[in-house]
């Protein structure tokens, strides 16, 4: 065990250190690149994705505890919150051209997993909350949540994500609501 540990702790600054390297070797150190406002922006989207992924956990384990609608409410609040921080993220994706070295590379790289990170939290909330509310609130919520995340998420990356709305959905009784909308979701890809 404890040759195991000192393999690990050789080869543990050469993964912190590998970055540093990368960026060096591209002319760029880490004071340039938080410098630049897009890659700024998306850690400041990473950071605040995670801190409300984490507040929303903590409110699933308080509404596991206690019941209180208010906990519902307030997950509700953060999928919007959530949602706005997606529409940031997606923005800057778009606003972004990919070029393979240099500072456009780190924003790709940067504006991607934003967009990716909140992508999957807000996926995750929203689930959960179609489940609580399907299991102990109001199964018209639920349906509502589903079909949302139905319709906003239509990227290959999420397709795990919508069999399982498709799943609560049909559990639900909302088979044809859900229907409809991923009708106009798929009519909306292939124009």
């Amino acid at each position: 065990m404890k040759r195991n540990r000192n393999g690990i702790s050789r080869i543990l600054p050469l993964f912190l250190l590998t970055p540093l390297l990368v960026a060096g070797c591209a002319g760029l150190n880490d004071r340039q690149l938080m410098a630049d406002p897009v890659i700024y922006e998306s850690g400041v989207v990473v950071k605040r994705a995670d801190t409300k992924k984490a507040e929303f956990d903590q409110l699933v384990a308080e509404y596991a505890d206690t019941r209180k609608g208010v906990y519902l409410q307030r997950m509700h609040a953060l999928i919007d919150s959530m949602h706005k921080d997606m529409d940031l993220a997606a923005a800057f994706l778009d606003r972004g051209k990919y070029y393979p070295k240099g500072i456009s590379l780190y924003r790709w790289q940067a504006v991607t997993h934003a967009h990716a990170l909140t992508g999957r939290h807000l996926c995750e909330m929203m689930l959960t909350t179609a489940e609580l509310e399907m299991i102990f609130a109001d199964r018209e919520k639920a349906a509502a949540l589903l079909e949302r995340l139905l319709s906003t998420f239509p990227g290959e990356e999420f397709a795990g994500y919508r069999e399982a709305a498709r799943n609560r959905a049909d559990e639900l009784g909302q088979y044809s609501g859900v229907k409809e909308a991923q009708a106009a979701m798929e009519t909306g890809g292939r124009q």
